[in-house]
């Protein structure tokens, strides 16, 4: 068994850069310490003491890993007593969920997490304050758990908080329940208070009070528009069904003797009731129209409705990162202007901003646990430092190219050890969905093991597909390929990363015909090959590389080396079989494998759409 003595940081070379008080951290404060070691690195989570020495030794030193607390706080630039003597890192993570999401119950990533940002921005570690209870409120009444929420708001407003917020969610909480005599109590208590209270917010508290105090029994058709109980126009306006009903003894008819009982929402007090959220959550340049003609899939489904579009903006639309007025558009230079697949060059802008945010944000979180070696190999990569890079800049260029939605529903060809669904699983909603597929059944079952666990709309699966072209001598047999695991699914974005290179032309097609039939309308494949160029062939003669090629029938390169198998195809040939599958190329770029210009990638890559 390893001792800590074997791992002693070499103290000259590391702490060269320490100065002042940091001195003093020098000596036995910085060596290995295997619990911290543990603790810090989710993807060790499963690793023993004696596990944790050996991967120190063989990795963490040349990943340059945090080997200690001291450590720790050296890199930060910060020192432990820099730490609030109460801050407590389980409280902070419960009020700030954000934090939660990203770190997940790691100790030292939330005080790392507090120490550069938290503290800057005043973020609550605390359970004793009125802003602390008011923020648990929050939180709590976003998780539906009413009850809790109501505790939380009334400790809030018990220590005299001063956010009008507080004493309005409360009160409509105690509304839901039907005590409005409680309610009516914490909206005077709002108004004696003599807050500041914005233009929505005074509306919102008087409108409450008349609800609450009943003052709005009976309604006459004069005073129907004016009242929030029944607005005509937006009944009518809202539910399509009804846009005959002219005028508004029609409307108010309908809904006494219909609405009521089929609980159609009367007004937009009811409408943002039912959402959940207040008109106030709407951006304040928010236009429906606009919202509805840059996203035409939202026109086809909902016309010219106003309040359907504003609904799906806030539920959907701002977790999308949808665009909702044009004067962004043209505050970037940018024009409105349909494109084949809505790759308009305003979305394609808009999501390159949403990509680069999420490779950031994807830079921090800790992904565990690591695949095994032999996995990650059939992942294209070696070491996990490959097959992590790999997932970062897949998953960023995939969003950006694909214009992938949080919603979207993904088929991933050869998807190997989830190198692209590690990644998905934190963009996508729960309304999304991945299939990943591929011959490795080690890899499926441990995609399955440690990914569908964390969200079930991740799945995976084995196909049985006889390919025999891993070897030196070719047997010629024909492969075969069972697809019917797919049943009539269709996909917004097939992926098939560096696995037609492993496939003769015939299986090659076959595979380009199934990602034809799979594509929903507007959906785009992101696919890559080896492509046989000029450009090759003077790389080829330039460096004496894949000399064992040879040319077959119509333009196809194979060759076999070191128990695997390489394909390629002449640039005309892969057009033709782009076409033949019924498939046309929307985008394309070189790729760096053959030294090419302007590669973005190692293969060369193709965004194709149907015909």
């Amino acid at each position: 068994m390893l001792s800590n003595q074997e791992v002693i940081v070499n103290e000259e070379s590391s702490l060269m850069d320490i100065e002042g008080d940091h001195q003093k951290d020098r000596g036995s404060s910085l060596e290995f310490d295997p619990q911290f070691y543990l603790e810090y690195y989710d993807d060790l989570k499963d690793f023993s003491l004696e596990d944790a020495c050996q991967h120190w030794l063989e990795f963490g030193r040349a990943e340059n890993r945090c080997f200690c607390k001291a450590d720790f706080y050296r890199r930060l630039g910060f020192r432990e007593s820099d730490l609030p003597i109460d801050f407590n890192y389980q409280n902070y993570l419960y009020l700030n969920p954000d934090v939660l999401e990203v770190y997940g119950k790691n100790k030292y990533k939330t005080i790392q997490h507090f120490l550069r940002y938290g503290r800057q921005e005043e973020r609550e570690y605390r359970l004793d304050s009125a802003r602390s209870h008011y923020l648990l409120g929050n939180i709590l009444s976003k998780r539906d758990r009413w009850d809790e929420a109501i505790v939380s708001y009334r400790q809030a407003i018990n220590l005299k908080i001063n956010v009008a917020a507080a004493y309005l969610q409360l009160g409509h909480l105690l509304q839901q329940q039907g005590n409005s005599q409680e309610a009516i109590t914490v909206y005077n208590l709002l108004k004696e208070l003599n807050l500041e209270l914005s233009e929505e917010e005074t509306e919102e508290l008087e409108t409450n009070l008349k609800v609450n105090l009943g003052e709005r029994q009976e309604l006459n058709i004069t005073e129907q528009q004016a009242e929030y109980q029944f607005d005509w126009k937006f009944y009518v306006d809202y539910h399509d069904d009804l846009h005959d009903l002219d005028t508004p003894e029609k409307a108010y008819d309908h809904w006494i003797n219909n609405g009521r009982e089929e609980k159609r929402p009367a007004s937009e007090l009811d409408f943002y009731a039912e959402l959940k959220c207040r008109k106030s959550d709407l951006p304040e340049d928010f236009d429906y129209r606009d919202y509805l003609d840059l996203n035409p899939d939202l026109k086809r489904s909902f016309g010219g409705n106003k309040y359907k579009a504003i609904a799906h903006f806030l539920k959907y639309g701002r977790k999308e990162g949808r665009i909702y007025n044009r004067n962004s558009l043209r505050e970037n230079n940018l024009t409105v202007s349909d494109s084949r697949n809505g790759l308009s060059p305003q979305l394609r802008s808009t999501f390159t901003k949403i990509a680069e945010k999420f490779r950031s944000e994807l830079r921090n979180v800790v992904h565990y646990p690591i695949p095994p070696l032999n996995s990650l190999k059939s992942s294209g990569s070696n070491n996990i430092t490959h097959y992590f890079e790999n997932m970062l800049f897949y998953t960023q260029d995939i969003i950006q190219q694909c214009v992938l939605k949080r919603n979207s529903k993904i088929l991933d060809l050869g998807c190997g050890a989830g190198r692209i669904s590690r990644g998905f699983l934190q963009y996508l909603d729960r309304e999304a969905s991945y299939l990943g597929i591929d011959v490795d059944r080690a890899a499926i079952d441990w995609c399955t093991q440690n990914i569908t666990v964390r969200n079930a709309n991740f799945t995976f699966k084995s196909i049985d597909i006889a390919n025999n072209y891993y070897y030196f001598d070719d047997n010629q047999q024909p492969n075969i390929y069972d697809f019917t695991c797919l049943g009539k699914s269709k996909f917004d974005c097939v992926i098939a990363l560096c696995l037609f290179n492993h496939l003769k032309f015939l299986d090659t097609i076959q595979y380009l015909r199934e990602i034809a039939i799979r594509l929903a309308k507007d959906g785009v494949a992101y696919l890559t090959f080896f492509t046989i160029n000029e450009e090759f062939f003077q790389f080829q003669k330039r460096t004496g590389l894949y000399e064992n090629l040879s040319r077959d029938k119509d333009g196809v390169w194979y060759g076999y080396r070191y128990y695997d198998f390489f394909a390629g195809y002449e640039t005309s040939l892969l057009q033709s079989m782009f076409a033949e599958a019924g498939l046309t190329v929307i985008a394309s770029s070189p790729g760096s494998w053959a030294e090419k210009s302007n590669a973005r990638i190692y293969q060369d890559w193709y965004l194709v759409t149907k015909i």
